[in-house]
């Protein structure tokens, strides 16, 4: 005996929407928590500044640009990346910089965090998405 039969199904797109844009944000938030041991810094400020919206993660810290790209930025008239005080490193307020082509050390984590975790951890992201999806 040969069972045939034609399954039709209706997708209200507005549900579909929601359910990917929940996907989106749940993938987002997992990605940062995947991020943290890739940052680079021994105070933990920048790992810490990690701030989900919707589907970006930002990292807000005034030297975060120079981290992830593993770069020094300078700035263009001194040609210098900042200066030591009593509290610690500091950087000229309000003046643009640009990328030298100095390469920035870490003593732990390293540049380019979000693809270094993202090699490690996509098979697990993607899983996410999908089960956000279909639980609806």
């Amino acid at each position: 005996m040969i069972l045939r039969t034609t399954v039709r199904a209706t997708v209200n797109p507005k549900y579909l929407n929601q359910q990917c844009t929940k996907a989106e944000h749940s993938v987002a938030v997992q990605a940062e928590r995947d991020c943290r041991p890739f940052i680079p810094g021994g105070s933990g400020r920048l790992r810490n500044s990690g701030r989900v919206y919707g589907r970006t993660i930002v990292w807000d810290r005034p030297y975060a640009r120079m981290q992830y790209f593993g770069k020094v930025y300078v700035d263009p008239q001194r040609k210098i990346a900042g200066f030591p005080t009593p509290d610690g490193w500091r950087s000229f307020r309000g003046r643009k910089k640009e990328r030298s082509g100095l390469d920035f050390h870490h003593t732990s984590g390293g540049p380019q965090w979000f693809k270094r975790a993202k090699d490690v951890h996509l098979k697990s992201w993607l899983r996410l998405a999908q089960g956000v999806i279909e639980r609806g």
